[in-house]
Order: C-alpha cells, then structure tokens, then sequence
C-alpha cells in the first residue's frame, strides 16, 4: 500500500504519466486479475459439468428412442465433454439481438 501512495505522489509531481508507464502499470494489474478469473472459470466448469453431466443423463433417458444410448455413455466421458465446453463456452462473446460491425 505504501508503495501505491508514493508510485502516485510521483505521478502527481511529474503532472501525468508515459504512455509505456501506463501500459506497463496495466498489463502489471491484468496479470494479478487474470489468474484470479481463469481459476473462477475452472472452479465453473469442473463444479457444474458434474451437474449438468447427470441432467443430461436423466433428461435423455426419457426420451423413447435416445434412452437406450444414453444409458450406454458413461456419466465420466460426459461430465468431461461437459467441463470442456463450459471452459471454451465463457470465453465466447455472445450479442443477441446486434449483428457484429
């Protein structure tokens, strides 16, 4: 903390900041927040993919004709293909209702 009060005096007395010292000092923030939102994205996928896993099972099983083949994947390989989605599926960046410029 007494580091960030003086880095800021300093940047008050020379009345602004560089450019190369501004993107240092942002790419210096985004690493310490990056591996705090990649590890909240595993923490997703590895916890709900279980979940989402069983209720696909349980949901498929109802239907007359896919119930037989359901039952013949295991509930493992699909909580793996689940988790594997979810981690791509946050990084996709979705706009309903906009078409891309």
């Amino acid at each position: 903390m007494f580091a960030l009060i003086t880095q800021r005096q300093e940047y008050r007395a020379k009345k602004g900041i560089a450019l190369t010292e501004f993107k240092d000092l942002i790419l210096r923030w985004v690493e310490k927040d990056l591996r705090l939102v990649l590890a909240n994205k595993a923490a997703v996928a590895v916890l709900g993919a279980p979940l989402l896993a069983v209720t696909a099972k349980n949901a498929g099983r109802r239907v007359p004709r896919v119930g037989d083949a359901v039952d013949k994947v295991p509930t493992p390989l699909v909580a793996a293909v689940f988790s594997v989605g979810l981690l791509l599926l946050q990084d996709v960046d979705v706009r309903v209702g906009r078409q891309r410029e």
